[in-house]
């Protein structure tokens, strides 16, 4: 007796000792929500969970939602066995068409009375007498049949495994604020991030009519696009016009860029605080533009100094960070040629040694600056809806 099942393996959750309860709890809980959509039953094993009770036209689909799971090592789809010799042979013959092959056994359950490599040698022995076509080759085989024998005289048989995202469970680290351009960078950021369990608000600042609202599109594009791996992201906009229109009137040409990052970054240091988040994370990389510099990024930190700022791309290249893009989908957005507020209102040479003191002076040529970044944040919070991923679904 056999039937079809999808096997779910998690990978880091194990080192989590006593906590792993509470890692398994949300990554149980966010492999529901991926599936939601789709009929079908989570069995929960210890490190082992499986999908069943599905429609087999299904399957590819589940399999793609599971890959985006965070916490997910591998997964595999497979068959339900029975424990016995003769049982686990079928499963394996089951659709084999002949060539080269081999059985690999993890023998989960140790009370089970034959070791690994016997189940694998009589399994193997019994495809090479039933399929005249095939060969074992235990080196190079076209082939692998998985035999993993688990309690209660059952067993999962499987000859492929689909590597997931790895990873802790989304939801796990916290919450933090991403800033989110629109370019190549900050999407690739926000996955990277993620990716350790942190939950993300994103934040875009917009500059109309300077920017269009074909930019800010793209943006919500990207958002939508980051939700299958961040469910829950949500995206304010924050109108930054007047303060971009302060900044280039007041400020050193070549201090504009940085000055403008100093303020974007009091600004989503208020959104923190007032929508009760962590972190701030960039999508800076270092040395990769003029606000970019080890110079640059401590006088963008000097701005505020007890939220702290993640980076995770800082030691990346661009090429790097673009086949991630292309991986999770967000490449041919990013670059859809809508310019974001920091292009727009680019000087023709930007300072790349900034200094705390010139930053500061250059912020007091400003008479209304503090007032400036209330406004913002106030209307960002006042018009912007917090549901818009869930309204472009």
């Amino acid at each position: 007796m056999s039937n079809n099942t999808i096997i779910i393996r998690y990978g880091e959750i194990h080192l989590k000792g006593k906590n792993r309860g509470v890692f398994e709890k949300k990554l149980i809980n966010n492999i529901k929500y991926s599936l939601v959509d789709i009929t079908c039953k989570l069995v929960v094993d210890r490190g082992r969970y499986r999908i069943v009770d599905y429609d087999i036209n299904h399957q590819n689909q589940i399999v793609e939602k599971l890959s985006k799971v965070y916490g997910i090592h591998s997964i595999s789809i497979g068959l339900i066995s029975k424990s016995d010799i003769d049982s686990l042979s079928i499963a394996c013959i089951n659709g084999f068409g002949g060539g080269s092959f081999k059985v690999e056994t993890n023998r989960a359950d140790k009370s089970y009375p034959l070791t690994s490599y016997q189940v694998s040698a009589q399994v193997g022995a019994k495809i090479l007498n039933s399929c005249k076509d095939s060969i074992v080759d235990i080196h190079n085989p076209k082939h692998i049949f998985y035999i993993d024998i688990r309690s209660n005289d059952y067993s999962l048989v499987y000859t492929q495994i689909v590597k997931g995202q790895g990873g802790l469970p989304y939801g796990t680290a916290g919450r933090g604020l991403l800033l989110l351009s629109g370019g190549i960078d900050s999407p690739v950021a926000g996955y990277k991030i993620s990716k350790r369990g942190l939950q993300l608000v994103a934040v875009h600042f917009w500059s109309y009519p300077y920017t269009s609202v074909q930019a800010k599109q793209k943006v919500e594009k990207l958002t939508l696009i980051l939700s299958n791996y961040c469910p829950d992201i949500s995206l304010y906009i924050v109108n930054s016009t007047n303060l971009q229109q302060a900044i280039k009137q007041y400020c050193d040409d070549e201090y504009i860029i940085t000055i403008l990052r100093r303020c974007m970054l009091k600004i989503a240091k208020q959104l923190t605080i007032k929508l009760n988040l962590d972190c701030i994370i960039t999508g800076e990389s270092l040395g990769q533009v003029a606000s970019q510099t080890l110079d640059s990024l401590n006088v963008s930190n000097n701005a505020i100094v007890d939220i702290p700022i993640l980076r995770p791309l800082i030691s990346m290249d661009k090429q790097e960070i673009i086949e991630i893009a292309k991986e999770i989908d967000t490449y041919q957005t990013s670059i859809l040629p809508y310019e974001d507020c920091c292009t727009v209102f680019m000087p023709k040479k930007p300072i790349i040694h900034p200094t705390r003191d010139r930053a500061i002076l250059n912020e007091n040529k400003i008479p209304n600056l503090n007032e400036l970044i209330d406004e913002a944040v106030n209307q960002t919070l006042q018009t912007t809806n917090q549901k818009i991923v869930k309204q472009l679904n």
